[in-house]
């Protein structure tokens, strides 16, 4: 199931779709054509279908020729990657930000020219372009002489990080050996944690993904303006149906706690509800069962990630195993069976469609021992 992520990066790339489906693609330059090769690579890797008129274009319309010169044209560019000598962790250096976020961008690049040229039966990535453009590639050490640790580098990507995949190009850079687990102790991030705010892109990450929580959270611990920031985003979210983790959910129902409140920290979400059933009726005007989708992000202190079907009279939990396998998924009174092939899990309850409100217990635990467990109340719906 892939995530409907309703992110500034989402929107963003839906609107470059927009702006380019008109264009003749036909007389770009292969700068131009670089552009936009790399917003259909992104819309590819994010799950967002191509407008019909822009995918019959690429097909149709953009030459061999003119996807092979804008792999020479992205060869180009990455000669002006400039990498630092000493990066350092306290503070963000926008040179290699640039070039960690251009070679992300070099992936969605490839994709893109695949799609374009495979139906014509041409193997991009046999292709000298594609060889140079390694080559290219190869000569910049992303780690700055393993300077640079994995986790360092996914903060520098912000929002481009939604569109990293496992495997990833990441995997193939050697990256400072003391690379920090975004999913360790607070402890275990000394230089973030003490001495580095949040911007806005890491925050995104952690109200969005879940990602980062620790360094988050003890963040909005120590500066009252970042957790007002992450409590405003959050709220944002919210307002516009936007997705916000489970971790940021569970975050912000713990702060507003009332002091001496004891008993287990209740995160609610909203079931569709009468209106949503009205909207959901078919062309007969027949009601149906309205489901809301709600993606609850990486279920830290573990790395899997989860989902939640909500209707009207059953809930259903999808859990999506990360590096680690699981082995306990639990919703409610349901234990879910492990799955035959993969690493996804699923179980199901029913729920009164009737109740006002619905209390329902989440546990996931992977085969390290970490277990994420969550209190969550269905509300009587909107």
């Amino acid at each position: 199931m892939e995530s409907e992520l309703n992110s500034r990066i989402r929107e963003r790339t839906e609107g470059a779709l927009a702006g380019i489906e008109g264009l003749d693609l036909a007389s770009l330059d292969p700068g131009s054509l670089v552009i936009v090769l790399t917003a259909v690579g992104d819309a590819m890797r994010l799950g967002i279908p191509l407008p019909s008129r822009l995918s019959h274009a690429l097909r149709d319309v953009v030459s061999e020729a003119q996807v092979l010169a804008a792999l020479d044209a992205l060869t180009e560019s990455v000669g002006q990657w400039s990498l630092p000598m000493t990066p350092s962790p306290e503070e963000s250096d926008p040179g290699l930000e640039w070039a960690l976020r251009r070679r992300d961008e070099v992936e969605s690049v490839l994709l893109a020219a695949r799609r374009t040229l495979l139906p014509r039966g041409r193997l991009v990535d046999e292709s000298e372009q594609a060889a140079r453009l390694g080559a290219a590639i190869e000569a910049h050490d992303l780690s700055c002489g393993g300077q640079v640790s994995r986790t360092e580098a996914e903060l520098y990507l912000g929002e481009r990080l939604e569109l990293v995949d496992d495997p990833s190009w990441l995997d193939e850079v050697v990256w400072r050996e003391a690379e920090v687990d975004p999913a360790a102790g607070i402890d275990d991030l000394p230089d973030l944690s003490e001495h580095t705010r949040p911007s806005l892109e890491h925050m995104e990450a952690y109200v969005v993904e879940g990602r980062l929580k620790r360094w988050i959270e003890a963040a909005s611990a120590r500066w009252p303006e970042v957790a007002e920031d992450t409590e405003d985003m959050i709220a944002t979210y919210r307002e516009h149906r936007s997705t916000v983790s489970l971790v940021a959910r569970q975050w912000q129902a713990a702060r507003r706690r009332t002091p001496g409140s004891e008993g287990a920290v209740v995160v609610t979400l909203d079931p569709p509800g009468p209106a949503d059933r009205a909207a959901a009726a078919d062309e007969t005007s027949e009601l149906v069962e309205p489901v809301l989708e709600e993606d609850l992000g990486v279920l830290d202190p573990g790395d899997a990630r989860a989902s939640l079907r909500i209707a009207p009279s059953a809930l259903e939990l999808t859990v999506f195993a990360g590096q680690t396998p699981l082995s306990e998924v639990q919703l409610g009174d349901r234990r879910a069976e492990p799955p035959q092939r993969g690493g996804t899990w699923t179980v199901r309850v029913e729920r009164d469609p009737n109740a006002a409100a619905t209390s329902v217990s989440l546990r996931v635990v992977d085969t390290q021992g970490r277990a994420f467990e969550a209190r969550i109340a269905i509300g009587p719906g909107r």
